[in-house]
């Protein structure tokens, strides 16, 4: 697939339209300027025309090729920006797209476009993080909020001095070093039980101090958009 100019295609038309008037003008002339009832006559009438004929065509086929050469191949440098991009940032690709001129130019709007949305998202997923974690952190609940993995993403202040691990420690722990608990189990209960919370008891707190007795577990999922678990919330009793 080719892209041609509007330009160039309409001259492309006009030479097309310019070499059919041109042959019925010349062979217009050469009927009504000759005595074609002489052999010699048709014969030399005949021989012009298909100079003519030649003639034009030649100029048309060298025109057409021209156009061609001077056209983008869009499948080409599409494939080449699919391959630059997948190196670069798509903000990068702005000189590729040159090649595809005006089609480039749109294209790289969708990207601008593309760009300003994602950047506004990523602001907007940054802020939602900066609140869920000074909601957590400030909660009067000895609270941890994971993923389906077990890595702590969220903790309170309060679980820390429960704890007595620092919070940033724990966001570098799992709930099994805390809590000595599986996640392949605790999602078993989710899945088993359906119930939007369920009870851990009798668990021993792990970390640091295998002593510290733990009443009670209340562990909350959160579902994403495809009803998965995708995180989860324990509350320690």
């Amino acid at each position: 697939m080719i892209m041609i100019k509007k330009s160039k295609l309409n001259f492309l038309i006009l030479s097309f339209f310019f070499s059919i008037i041109t042959l019925c003008i010349a062979g217009c002339y050469l009927i009504y300027s000759a005595d074609l009832t002489i052999a010699e006559n048709r014969k030399f009438s005949a021989e012009i025309l298909i100079f003519l004929s030649i003639l034009t065509v030649t100029i048309d086929i060298f025109i057409v090729i021209f156009t061609k050469q001077r056209n983008i191949k869009i499948y080409s440098e599409l494939d080449k920006l699919t391959t630059f991009c997948r190196t670069h940032d798509i903000r990068e690709s702005s000189n590729q797209l040159r090649h595809l001129d005006i089609l480039g130019k749109k294209m790289n709007l969708i990207f601008d476009l593309i760009n300003e949305t994602g950047e506004k998202r990523k602001q907007k997923l940054a802020s939602m993080y900066q609140i869920i974690d000074y909601l957590v952190f400030n909660s009067d609940k000895n609270m941890l909020i994971t993923n389906v993995v077990g890595d702590v993403q969220f903790c309170s202040k309060k679980i820390s001095i429960f704890t007595g691990i620092d919070s940033d420690i724990l966001r570098t722990l799992r709930i099994s070093d805390l809590l000595g608990m599986s996640m392949n189990h605790v999602l078993s209960n989710i899945e088993r039980k359906k119930t939007p919370v369920i009870s851990l008891k009798n668990l021993v707190l792990k970390y640091e101090d295998t002593s510290k007795k733990i009443k009670e577990i209340q562990v909350f999922p959160i579902y994403d958009s495809d009803n998965i678990v995708s995180n989860m919330i324990f509350i320690i009793i």
